[in-house]
């Protein structure tokens, strides 16, 4: 088949009374941004992204782009979804073309990426974030006047005889690993991979998103899969106004210092009642710790609480900066 390649559509838009909904009835304005940040011209030039070896036959990667943009904005979840979208008039007119790919042409395109071209999709959309945020409303996307930033490892759980890099999990399950990176509302990095250190891809993609925050305030958070020294010392070498990890992997010698911690150093006791009912004696206090086989040392917040029929404390600590 001679190439497809998307190319910039004429269309022509009248006001109506709605009658029904569209389901790709946004796409229009979707189209409308991606042109005004020059996405479509930006993905033809990124190296690696084209595997075919001849040019002149084939989808261009940016039609294939753009067929999954179209398909994850309007409701599409798999890359049947994607190739359902030769269905529908107005997608195809979008990319002024009169076929996309099939859902097994979308898998080859997927499965020819490299480790080269899946980073320059990420650089590329860490430009796009900051072209955003350079024309938005702060108050659109910031909280309390600062930006921040947000990593999690989520654990997907897959069926089927084959999928690479899957493991079994700490519950026992089939799953890969999700490690992102938020900042603000943007999803700005992503890697996915088999179960294990689940904060493995933090320090590489502090350094590399370190310019979204350079010159701004920006917090980050972080649950207790980025508690160990390494990741720890990377957030805190990584230019953060402030940021706090939970950290509840291992308590042993923080709980010996916070219980040897003198009455003065302890908050006055409050009585909270917790969302289940259950009423509670708390306190609040900082220690600072050093991890074990480190000398990385860092301010931990303590909360300690009790029941009234209980005789000895509970603790849960939070890491953070030292500001």
């Amino acid at each position: 088949m001679p190439t497809v390649t998307k190319r910039s559509p004429r269309i022509r838009f009248e006001f109506v009374a709605a009658q029904k909904q569209s389901t790709p009835g946004g796409l229009p304005a979707l189209e409308a941004l991606a042109q005004q940040f020059d996405l479509w011209q930006k993905i033809r030039a990124l190296p690696g992204l084209d595997p075919r070896t001849r040019t002149s036959h084939g989808y261009s990667p940016e039609l294939i782009v753009a067929q999954l943009i179209y398909s994850f904005c309007s409701g599409g979840a798999s890359l049947a979804d994607a190739e359902r979208l030769n269905d529908e008039p107005l997608v195809r007119q979008l990319a002024r073309v009169k076929k996309f790919a099939d859902q097994t042409q979308l898998g080859q395109w997927l499965r020819q990426q490299s480790d080269t071209s899946i980073a320059a999709l990420w650089n590329l959309n860490a430009q796009f974030v900051q072209w955003v945020i350079d024309r938005a409303d702060p108050a659109r996307w910031t909280y309390a006047g600062r930006a921040e930033a947000f990593f999690d490892e989520t654990q997907i759980e897959v069926f089927g005889p084959s999928f690479e890099g899957a493991k079994i999990n700490y519950e026992g399950q089939l799953a890969l690993c999700w490690q992102t990176f938020w900042f603000g509302p943007f999803l700005v990095g992503g890697e996915l991979g088999s179960p294990g250190d689940v904060s493995r891809a933090l320090p590489a993609m502090l350094q590399t998103l370190r310019p979204l925050w350079r010159d701004r305030a920006c917090d980050f958070l972080a649950d207790s899969g980025s508690s160990s020294a390494e990741p720890l010392q990377a957030i805190e070498q990584a230019g953060f106004t402030h940021w706090s990890v939970s950290y509840n992997q291992w308590t042993t010698g923080p709980e010996r210092t916070a219980a040897a911690l003198p009455r003065s150093a302890w908050s006055p006791a409050t009585q909270r009642r917790w969302r289940d009912g259950v009423e509670v004696t708390g306190q609040y206090a900082g220690i600072r710790h050093t991890v074990a086989g480190s000398d990385f040392t860092f301010p931990l917040a303590v909360a300690r609480w009790k029941k009234d029929d209980e005789m000895f404390w509970r603790y849960a600590f939070v890491a953070h900066d030292p500001r």
